[in-house]
């Protein structure tokens, strides 16, 4: 373990907090105990209804290194965006609070910013089901450990988004908030927010691709130090009847911002894979919900999507050759505008859990 007379670097951790009363002690066990000790604990009280207002000041007077931001309720994005503004550390983190970390992230990270003086530090992820099992392990899997100038854009970037949807080469990184962690002078100098959740449907998506062009240097870490738990209330796990119409604004968003000339033509590319990942999950969205919407309305909306100009053509450019045999059926199906085929192979596919 390290000496507290070494820790020279402050790391500020952001935890947007909304309604976790069940986890909240849980995620702040993981990062009290840290190995690495000099850290600011931004607890960010998005106008939370239940518990949390009050668990978040009763750790406050636990520990010195924690502050407490209460702030009407506005959403995710806007919560971390709060913790950024008081933040005063040389590195920042923005987790979930209904998740947790291992104690040794920070103390092993720290040796990689004495190592490598990124901008940006990657590193890898463990799924964990509502038992607390560990259902997945996502390590790193990057050609370079450490990516610099212009690699960061025309190498790193391409690797962030997806799997390459020609090879199906997955680099298992995850386009995430909080699968990284950034130099909170970097986020300063270029006036770095995040936009919200309520305008964009992956708003961790459209504001990292914002930051990337200003990024000089990243680090990638085959470890995994985060655990993200599966929690039904989570924003991911609610049904919307619009999100698939908010998928479709995203994509045109997306695109708009991938044409300047920053980006690269495999940049361009790669973010239409991600775009049939969000699909098939709304299609499992609605097909889950036939005791709510009905059997012929699931079918008129799955009609519906597969009808979708920018869905035929994205599902026409992208190879399905990277796709498991039973996605690839269901990559047929839309294609061929075969709705009830695809609701079939849907729920097939979740009953046989592949």
């Amino acid at each position: 373990m390290m000496n507290q007379t070494e820790e020279k670097i402050k790391f500020s951790v952001v935890l947007p907090i909304y309604n976790v009363e069940k986890y909240l002690n849980r995620c702040l066990d993981s990062v009290m105990n840290q190995t690495y000790k000099k850290l600011e604990i931004i607890l960010v009280d998005d106008g939370s209804p239940d518990n949390c207002p009050q668990m978040c000041d009763n750790w406050a007077k636990v520990d010195d290194r924690i502050k407490v931001v209460h702030k009407k309720n506005a959403g995710l994005g806007e919560a971390r965006n709060s913790g950024l503004d008081v933040a005063t550390g040389d590195y920042i983190v923005f987790f979930d609070s209904d998740d947790y970390i291992d104690t040794r992230l920070f103390e092993e990270l720290y040796t990689v910013i004495i190592s490598d003086n990124p901008d940006l530090i990657e590193f890898g992820h463990h799924d964990v089901d509502r038992q607390g099992d560990i259902t997945k392990t996502f390590i790193p899997k990057t050609p370079l450990e450490k990516y610099e100038g212009e690699e960061v854009l025309s190498k790193f970037l391409p690797e962030l988004i997806c799997t390459d949807p020609k090879t199906g080469t997955a680099s298992d990184l995850l386009m995430s908030a909080w699968s990284c962690l950034y130099r909170r002078q970097l986020l300063v100098e270029c006036n770095f927010h995040f936009v919200s959740e309520r305008e964009y449907i992956s708003e961790d998506v459209y504001s990292l691709m914002k930051l990337m062009p200003n990024v000089h240097s990243v680090s990638v870490v085959q470890k995994a130090y985060y655990y993200y738990c599966e929690n039904d209330q989570s924003l991911t796990h609610v049904y919307k009847p619009d999100r698939f119409e908010k998928l479709v604004a995203f994509q045109l968003h997306l695109e708009e911002l991938c044409a300047s000339d920053v980006y690269s033509d495999e940049v361009r590319y790669r973010i239409k894979r991600p775009f049939l990942d969000n699909l098939l999950a709304c299609m499992k969205s609605e097909v889950n919900c036939v005791k709510e919407i009905g059997v012929k309305e699931i079918h008129r909306s799955i009609s519906k999507m597969c009808a979708n100009k920018m869905v035929q053509e994205i599902v026409r450019l992208v190879p399905d050759t990277s796709f498991s045999r039973a996605r690839r059926m269901i990559h047929f199906c839309i294609k061929h505008k075969m709705s009830f085929s695809t609701i079939v192979l849907i729920r097939a596919q979740q009953y046989l859990g592949r």
